[in-house]
């Protein structure tokens, strides 16, 4: 999965192979799509209009897991140090912002 390039667009993400110059692969999720970001250990993190992130594997396209907590459409992911941020609309507040902790602990 070297060289590639992941798309979102809609409801679909679409792999490109950056050496081949074509699309390689795409598959569909619930929801349309609107934030992306693509991890270095071969995962994919993404904000559908569901509410909810969810973390894929791109070498088998399987939900590995699903984030909950948002009440309304998530528009940003940033992710640092082992921490994901997402933002979003909220009903009762202008806007949100919640903090996830992928830190091991032992």
């Amino acid at each position: 999965m070297e060289n590639m390039l992941y798309i979102a667009t809609g409801n679909q993400i679409k792999v490109w192979s950056l050496e081949e110059q074509r699309q390689f692969s795409k598959f569909n999720v619930d929801g349309t799509i609107k934030s992306m970001i693509a991890c270095p250990d071969k995962k994919i993190l993404l904000a559908a209009s569901n509410k909810t992130i969810k973390l894929l594997d791109l070498v088998t396209l399987q939900n590995i897991s699903v984030l909950k907590g948002h009440k309304d459409v998530i528009r940003t992911l940033y992710s640092v140090n082992n921490m994901l941020f997402s933002g979003g609309k909220s009903k009762t507040f202008s806007h949100s912002l919640l903090a996830w902790d992928f830190r091991q602990t032992t």
